[in-house]
């Protein structure tokens, strides 16, 4: 992705150049070269590098849409500062994605803030919540680094650290707890708090 994508029509022309890339190398590889026996191995390796660059271009293209403006939760104003480059972590193969956002700031509290990446809900360190559950879900299955090495690495093709891996398993352990120590819904009514409702609402 050379410039920012803005528009509709700067995002389908760089499909139609990704695809056109892909093509030209499956072609070559395959009817010219005849690299037929490992042709599925690569070509998820380049047809994956395809998408995560389709991807950064969509989500590059959201940021510009959403912009930054509102409020932050002091109440101060939020105002752009700087477009920056952040690398999101995926659970396509080669995990990441180059992605150009809109970041702001609060004049009042000068707390950083982006928006599409809020949107997004990945973490701090930029995993989207399918590879926080992938890797969440190799951390229960396996040994940590037996599924950092072949889960992960080798047949989903992304790279997660053992120790992002035991973080993630260690704060689904305590949300499960909270959830545990959570009166049920229908006690909760019974105290007086309908639990469905917004804002904390009490029954009638």
């Amino acid at each position: 992705m050379e410039e920012r994508v803005t528009t509709r029509a700067e995002f389908q022309e760089e499909v139609r150049r990704l695809a056109a890339e892909l093509g030209e190398v499956v072609w070559e590889q395959v009817v010219e070269q005849g690299q037929t026996a490992a042709a599925d191995g690569w070509l998820r390796q380049r047809g994956a590098a395809m998408l995560r660059g389709m991807l950064g271009a969509a989500w590059t293209a959201r940021s510009e849409r959403l912009g930054v403006s509102g409020s932050c939760e002091c109440g101060g104003p939020l105002r752009f500062r700087q477009h920056q480059r952040w690398a999101i972590h995926t659970v396509l193969p080669g995990r990441e994605v180059a992605v150009e956002v809109q970041y702001g700031q609060c004049e009042q509290c000068h707390r950083g803030r982006v928006p599409v990446l809020a949107e997004m809900r990945v973490d701090e360190k930029g995993f989207t919540e399918g590879l926080q559950e992938l890797a969440l879900l190799a951390g229960v299955m396996e040994p940590y680094a037996e599924a950092r090495d072949e889960l992960l690495g080798r047949f989903a093709g992304v790279s997660v650290s053992v120790e992002k891996m035991e973080r993630l398993v260690a704060q689904e352990g305590q949300r499960a707890e909270r959830m545990l120590g959570e009166p049920p819904a229908e006690e909760a009514k019974v105290k007086g708090t309908v639990a469905t409702e917004p804002w904390g609402s009490t029954g009638a």
